[in-house]
């Protein structure tokens, strides 16, 4: 992938001493506004600096999906999605998931950023798994 050219910073060396301070103000903002989306659209966004988590939660589930050991993880509050980018078989490495896993869960009443998990798709019974998930804030 390409990478952005960073544009040319603002300047006051070509502005009159009249409009200097009005465009120092401006020039200060934007030249920081353009650095930080430069950087981010050039690989520099990670997620120390950005507002998605990463936790890992091990969960042996039942027939219908149910957790039967495991199924709550801590994280930030305000949680509304998910992504799980990997699921590994900590029972039997010969045995994968059927389909990409999908979880539900809900906030714990005490708010205090703990989320159990109600139901996973895609995992074998029996079997636990190591699932690393991406939660996304509101």
């Amino acid at each position: 992938m390409a990478l952005l050219d960073t544009p040319r910073r603002l300047q006051l060396d070509n502005i009159s001493e009249d409009n200097r301070d009005d465009f120092r103000v401006m020039a200060e903002l934007y030249n920081y506004f353009i650095e930080q989306v430069t950087n981010t659209v050039n690989g520099q966004l990670s997620y120390e600096n950005d507002t998605k988590q990463l936790v890992t939660v091990d969960v042996t589930v039942d027939a219908t999906g149910k957790p039967i050991l495991g199924g709550s993880f801590s994280a930030n509050q305000g949680m509304v999605g998910h992504k799980v980018l990997r699921a590994d078989n900590l029972t039997n490495t010969a045995v994968y998931p059927t389909s990409a896993p999908f979880m539900t869960f809900t906030a714990s009443n005490s708010g205090n950023g703990i989320y159990n998990i109600q139901n996973i798709t895609g995992l074998p019974a029996n079997n636990k798994f190591r699932l690393l998930i991406e939660l996304i804030p509101n």
